[in-house]
């Protein structure tokens, strides 16, 4: 009897553990080349859509949002803004059909000021949180400079 007040607990605390967000990105008609999504504060917040985070990038491909950062932890979709799906990877081992149109990478960057903080001894940030990704074939995507 006495492990069950410790079991249950347990078995209540691993019922609870959190789930990726969901985000899904909406990418300009016709658009090739690197996505960068920059978490600025001040920036308006990402919108929440049908339970998803929606992303609509700017012709430009440079997307500022601000407040809640839902990409720390997340499963991706994407699209472009008329509705045509673009391929986004859901195994390890899989590939877009020969020329179809993808999401690859997923790369972060944060530029570091140098000094040390105070208190735990790491790097203090100097600029804003940037997620890159890549829209384009897998050709594309495999030749790019970077």
């Amino acid at each position: 009897m006495r492990h069950c007040s410790f079991i249950l607990p347990l078995l209540f605390c691993l019922g609870c553990s959190s789930r990726p967000n969901q985000i899904e990105y909406v990418i300009p008609n016709g658009f090739r080349g690197t996505v960068r999504v920059i978490h600025k504060e001040g920036a308006p917040e990402v919108p929440i859509i049908d339970g998803r985070y929606v992303l609509s990038i700017p012709e430009d491909g440079v997307l500022f949002f601000g407040g809640y950062d839902p990409l720390v932890s997340h499963l991706r979709t994407a699209r472009f803004a008329n509705g045509n799906p673009i391929w986004v990877s859901q195994r390890i081992d899989d590939h877009p059909e020969a020329g179809q149109v993808g999401l690859f990478g997923g790369s972060t960057q944060r530029e570091l000021s140098g000094r040390l903080d105070e208190n735990d001894g790491k790097l203090v940030p100097k600029g804003p949180q940037e997620y890159h990704v890549f829209v384009g074939t897998e050709d594309q995507w495999t030749s790019r400079s970077r």
